[in-house]
């Protein structure tokens, strides 16, 4: 845990490993999180609309992790998340781009997680 899915606009051309990095390092920074427990992946989107406008383009960033940490905690790291992508893209100017970042918690219930040493493969 965590997983941090980021979807961006496809007029936007990151360096992914760029990107991946920052966004994992803002993460280990945190405090909150091992090095390896952090899963980051991103999604270009295609089709997409900001308005009815050209000229625009968004990166959103959705973290999910097991409950516990407080409101403070979680609003502390969707800002960590915004200002990192923002970052990121400070160097384009052609195009008028939103940066978001939303952190879920998942049920722990609901949620299954192994790693490959732990699964029989007799």
């Amino acid at each position: 845990m965590p997983h941090l899915l980021v979807e961006y606009s496809a007029n936007l051309n990151p360096d992914p490993q760029a990107l991946l990095t920052a966004l994992n390092d803002a993460l280990i920074e945190s405090g909150h999180f091992a090095e390896f427990d952090i899963k980051t992946r991103l999604f270009p989107v295609e089709h997409f609309l900001i308005g009815n406008q050209g000229q625009r383009a968004f990166v959103h960033a959705c973290l999910k992790l097991m409950p516990g940490r407080t409101l403070e905690d979680r609003a502390d790291l969707a800002q960590r998340l915004s200002q990192t992508v923002a970052q990121q893209f400070s160097h384009v100017t052609t195009l008028h781009i939103q940066f978001s970042a939303e952190v879920l918690e998942l049920h722990a219930a609901t949620y299954s997680k192994q790693f490959s040493s732990d699964v029989n493969t007799a």
